[in-house]
């Protein structure tokens, strides 16, 4: 039997075989004309050997942006952050100076806690804002995709898509939510979401289940998508009194009532403006939260690395080098060309990280 996470590496060496055989007929995203270059930084190389739950010196962290300092590669990324080659942890405000453990895979933070995994089926927790941050390891004997903790209950969703919830204090098991059989995802996996008594697990195969942690009910079981592979919900947002999720192949919203569109998705950004859209064929849409179009740019072959929308302008990062800037209105574009080198890459809410580069955009 193919376990969901060596599948994935299995279908994404199968990709690689079809992108070499069929490079010499691939077209690329080519603007008509770019402004200028804009300013690429190294990502900054820390002094102090820094872990998960230190906070370091001041001295210890280069003021930003360090452009001539040497940097460290990104390694992995999931949903909310990148990790880099020696531990270095980037999140969705920045570098942070902190670092995850040899072989531990970073789950996310929530509740004032940093949450990371390993192949012993183990999470660890570590607070992040204490001097001698406390530590605690929930014994799970099995792979771990994506993990919130809230008061002291620890939500889980396991590789296999079941789903558990268990007490910090006994670290016993408290519900369990068995998942339908998942062959292959995407990467970004989200994790677990607490609203006062219910958690939402975004599973593994387009779906969110809604669960009572009082009764120990599943009060709800909604279809986002139903492809075969990488359909997990990678984007999910709550807003006020509206929900918003995405897989690779379906936009979702819920408000006065449940929507959905068929888009092939590379990157969701929902704020109070709306919902902003990239997709696999170059198309840039702002929608409002009925899923309604308000504006749209279509710029062809363009591979979207990363999207960040700003106070005034939308930011999106294509893989050929080239950073396109425009007005929220979507009328006017400027095209920048970027240094770039072919690696992993994560946005946070100010920059672009690309393998040992940082865009800074505002």
């Amino acid at each position: 039997m193919i376990r969901p996470f060596s599948s994935f590496f299995f279908l994404a060496a199968a990709s690689l075989i079809v992108f070499i055989t069929g490079c010499s007929t691939k077209e690329y995203y080519k603007p008509e004309k770019t402004v200028n270059e804009w300013p690429v930084c190294k990502a900054p190389r820390f002094s102090a050997e820094s872990i998960v739950g230190e906070t370091p010196k001041k001295d210890e962290i280069p003021k930003w942006p360090p452009c001539k300092r040497a940097g460290v590669h990104l390694a992995s990324k999931g949903a909310e952050g990148a990790v880099a080659q020696k531990g270095w942890l980037v999140d969705a405000d920045g570098v942070t100076g902190l670092k995850i453990p040899p072989d531990r895979r970073y789950l996310g933070q929530s509740d004032g806690w940093i949450l990371y995994t390993g192949i012993d089926g183990n999470v660890t927790l570590r607070r992040r804002d204490e001097a001698n941050a406390t530590v605690m390891t929930v014994a799970l004997k099995k792979t771990v995709a994506a993990a919130a903790v809230q008061d002291d209950l620890l939500a889980v969703l396991f590789a296999n898509n079941d789903m558990g919830i268990y007490r910090l204090s006994t670290k016993k098991s408290y519900m369990k939510v068995p998942g339908s059989p998942v062959t292959a995802v995407d990467t970004r996996i989200v994790n677990p979401y607490f609203l006062g008594n219910l958690v939402i697990f975004p599973t593994l195969d387009g779906k969110f289940i809604v669960v009572d942690t009082d009764s120990k009910e599943v009060l709800r079981s909604t279809i986002v998508s139903s492809e075969t592979y990488f359909d997990n919900i990678f984007y999910f947002s709550v807003i006020g009194d509206t929900m918003v999720a995405a897989t690779q192949h379906r936009l979702y919203s819920l408000s006065d009532k449940e929507r959905r569109q068929h888009y092939d998705l590379r990157e969701v950004t929902f704020n109070r403006e709306g919902i902003w859209i990239a997709t696999k064929e170059g198309e840039v849409i702002h929608l409002d939260q009925a899923l309604q179009p308000i504006a749209k740019r279509k710029f062809p072959f363009a591979h979207f690395l990363g999207m960040i929308i700003g106070k005034k302008k939308l930011y999106l990062l294509e893989k050929e080098g080239y950073l396109i800037v425009m007005d929220k209105a979507m009328t006017r574009t400027e095209v920048y060309k970027v240094a770039l080198d072919e690696g992993v890459s994560f946005t946070s809410k100010h920059a672009f990280y690309v393998r040992d580069k940082i865009i800074t955009v505002e």
